[in-house]
C-alpha cells in the first residue's frame, strides 16, 4: 500500500493562488476583449472580414475557457485538501497498525 503525505494547509494556499490567477485572468480578458475584438479585417472582402470575426470569437473563447479551467483547477484542489487529506491520515493509520 502506498501513503501519500498531504499538507491540508499547502494545498489550500496552492488553491487560494490559482483562485487569485483564475480572477486577474479573467479581468484581464473581459477587460482586453473590446481591444482585441476590434480588429481590422485587412481586406474591404467577405473572407477577410469573415477571417477577422472567426479570430476574434476564437480569441474570447479560448481565453474565457482558460481562465474557467483555472477556477476549476482551484476548486479541485480545494476539495483535494480536505478530503484526501482525511483519507491519507486514515490510510497512514491503517498501515501503522498492521
Amino acid at each position: 500500500m502506498m501513503v501519500f503525505a498531504v499538507e491540508p494547509a499547502v494545498v489550500g494556499a496552492s488553491a487560494m493562488t490559482q483562485a487569485g490567477l483564475a480572477a486577474r485572468l479573467g479581468a484581464g480578458v473581459a477587460a482586453a476583449a473590446p481591444t482585441l475584438s476590434a480588429v481590422v479585417p485587412v481586406g474591404e472582402d467577405a473572407d477577410s472580414a469573415a477571417c477577422t470575426a472567426v479570430v476574434d470569437a476564437a480569441y474570447s473563447s479560448i481565453a474565457g475557457e482558460h481562465a474557467a479551467e483555472r477556477g476549476v483547477f482551484s476548486d479541485a484542489q480545494s476539495m483535494a485538501g480536505a478530503t484526501v487529506a482525511v483519507v491519507s491520515e486514515a490510510m497512514r493509520a491503517a498501515a501503522l497498525t498492521r
